[in-house]
């Protein structure tokens, strides 16, 4: 899911696109939440892995308070600028490195993910 520039809050878009994934993971006994949170490479380095980090929160809080997740199931993480989507520099390639992946595991496989889909912050 996608941010606006120094944003982290998630729009009503990216908050259906969680609705949808953690109604898909509610039946599951066995499941782990991984959430990675990125920006672009604007800004220092220092600022960006607190941005990363608060992206990551966010979505975590979503997904505890609306959907009642257990929060010992969500792994989050902030990567800063790490593992870019595009290494481009114009505005596109630096708007879709501005995002969260979720991931969400089972004993047995991947059951869903949340990664480069068009979910923006306000």
């Amino acid at each position: 899911m996608a941010f606006k520039f120094n944003q982290y809050a998630l729009t009503t878009e990216g908050q259906e696109d969680l609705d949808k994934l953690a109604e898909g993971i509610k039946s599951s006994r066995r499941f782990f939440v991984a959430v990675e949170g990125y920006t672009d490479n604007v800004g220092n380095k220092q600022y960006n892995e607190r941005l990363s980090n608060r992206r990551a929160d966010s979505v975590a809080e979503y997904l505890v308070a609306k959907h009642d997740i257990p929060i010992y199931r969500i792994q989050m993480v902030g990567l800063g600028e790490e593992r870019p989507v595009d290494e481009g520099h114009n505005r596109e390639a630096r708007a879709k490195n501005r995002r969260v992946e979720v991931k969400v595991f089972t004993a047995d496989q991947v059951t869903a993910s949340l990664g480069g889909s068009d979910l923006t912050a306000r």
